[in-house]
């Protein structure tokens, strides 16, 4: 059985600083307006991950509040989103990261399953990349980077 590595766990990250969020946004077709208005609480958060039993359970903090994921890898589940609508959810291990994948199962991107959370590490600091296409075809990729807490 495949497990989440050791370094991931029983460590919280706080969000230190995000590059790209007005990117992604507009890529995400966000009206301007509203990008202005959430890219500050986009640019906050933390990131805490335990192990529970034979599975795992998320903490994690963002712009629309609390989120309380209790997940096995691989093991595809039903929970609300940080976009506060059902979605269906995946971790995974890919390498040395793990990968959050979700589909919409309502609201207008319902049956939409582009959205990949990847996690990793470097130089000791817990890095979330998500990729978009941008309106001109280019890749535009959101980085949001957390250090341990003191």
């Amino acid at each position: 059985m495949t497990s989440i590595p050791d370094f991931f766990l029983n460590t919280k990250w706080i969000f230190e600083k995000a590059e790209n969020t007005e990117e992604i946004l507009e890529a995400a077709g966000v009206p301007w307006l509203i990008r202005k208005l959430i890219k500050g609480k986009m640019e906050s958060g933390y990131f805490h991950l335990t192990q529970n039993g034979d599975g795992y359970k998320l903490e994690s903090h963002g712009s629309k509040g609390n989120l309380l994921y209790n997940f096995k890898l691989n093991e595809e589940f039903e929970a609300v989103g940080f976009d506060g609508r059902k979605h269906n959810i995946k971790f995974a291990i890919e390498g040395e990261d793990l990968v959050e994948i979700h589909e919409h199962l309502e609201g207008p991107r319902k049956g939409e399953k582009d959205d990949r959370f990847i996690y990793r590490f470097e130089h000791g600091i817990l890095i979330c990349l998500n990729s978009k296409k941008n309106k001109k075809g280019e890749t535009v990729t959101w980085k949001k980077y957390f250090k341990k807490a003191t």
